[in-house]
């Protein structure tokens, strides 16, 4: 992918939303045991506003809620709290991240206030597991915002309010166990980590090189961090006690096309799945995986499956049977089921067009 090709998801943004509109596991990774075993819920940044969904438990067909959307202004990104009671949105022009109460039946209520501001362009979001801290990476001031969580669900800054990160940010994933913070960078090249204290300050562990890195996924057992890289297809890393990355051997794997955007794994960590931008076309693959026993990567038969136009987000709901892939270049959401060999099906209604899609995240309630 060339750089042209990423400011496609970052400085022109504005522009691609009139063509269309993730993920911890913020950075696509779904399936979060959040302990709830109610109705599940979808919602999904589309760039102009933030969209709700019902999931059928039974099919895993996607039907929007009433209202259908949640107020917010250019929302590119989207997290939930592990407990299912807040939700958050990153409103890139607008330099704030607009503040939810998620109601019972799965409707977002905006918080009061309705607002907390960030740097300039923020461009991700991601809540810690205990739902005590949230970080936003501000791409256009190369930082990333720390905030406190309250009870009611409101943000206030830390102090110091933000740290720094290597320019070009474009994605952030914590851990399971809620102690590290990775934050890609594209054009830079680099996975910067930090150490997350118990006060919510990040402290900075330093930096992995990863050609032209984007939305990476951590696996539920918290040892393993999948990177998908622009042109090496992922890159693979166990994660270390203090959090250092350690490449795996092979260090990357092949998705078979170029672009890759945002990784998933299936909450049991059994398999993985990637987006491929692979060129703006319909049709465009998600590259599909087997998780080994020492977290490589393998591919499953067939290696890929049809999406929409440029698979920029994979999440993966909360029970493993189904998979959800939001297209930027035509603004729709693929829907698939997970088979037990890992390989996807598209669902009776393989497709949904909400006029947008760039990230998505999860609620049960």
């Amino acid at each position: 992918m060339t750089k042209l090709t990423h400011l496609r998801r970052q400085a022109h943004l504005p522009l691609l939303i009139a063509l269309s509109a993730i993920g911890s596991l913020v950075g696509g990774c779904g399936g979060r045991g959040n302990g709830l075993s109610g109705q599940e819920f979808l919602y999904l940044a589309t760039g102009t506003n933030v969209v709700q969904f019902n999931i059928a438990s039974s099919t895993g067909i996607l039907t929007e809620l009433i209202p259908n959307t949640a107020p917010s202004t250019n929302a590119v990104a989207i997290a939930t709290t592990n407990d299912s009671r807040f939700a958050y949105a990153v409103n890139k022009s607008a330099a704030t991240v607009s503040q939810y109460q998620i109601n019972g039946d799965g409707t977002l209520t905006a918080l009061n206030p309705a607002t907390a501001g960030t740097g300039t362009a923020p461009v991700a979001v991601a809540v810690t597991p205990a739902h005590a801290f949230l970080y936003v990476l501000n791409h256009g001031d190369n930082t990333i915002g720390e905030y406190a969580v309250a009870g009611n669900g409101t943000l206030s800054p830390l102090n110091p309010a933000t740290v720094g990160v290597a320019a070009d940010g474009d994605s952030l994933v914590i851990t399971p166990n809620g102690s590290y913070l990775y934050a890609t960078s594209y054009s830079t090249g680099l996975v910067s980590g930090y150490s997350i204290g118990v006060n919510g300050q990040l402290t900075a562990l330093g930096t992995t090189a990863v050609a032209q890195p984007q939305g990476p996924a951590v696996s539920p057992n918290g040892a393993y961090l999948y990177v998908p890289s622009s042109t090496l297809g992922v890159a693979e890393f166990s994660i270390g006690a203090d959090g250092s990355l350690t490449a795996l051997a092979p260090a990357d794997v092949s998705t078979g096309g170029a672009g890759n955007d945002t990784a998933a794994v299936t909450p049991n960590g059994a398999f993985a799945y990637v987006g491929v931008f692979n060129g703006g076309f319909p049709g465009s693959p998600v590259a599909q995986f087997s998780v080994g026993a020492g977290g490589v990567l393998s591919a499953l038969a067939p290696p890929t499956a049809a999406a929409g136009n440029a698979p920029y987000n994979v999440i993966v709901e909360q029970s493993g049977k189904y998979a959800y892939v939001a297209n930027q270049n035509d603004g729709t959401v693929s829907l698939f089921s997970i088979g037990a060999d890992g390989t996807l099906t598209a669902l009776a209604t393989p497709t949904i067009n909400p006029n947008g899609a760039l990230q998505m995240a999860l609620a049960k309630r």
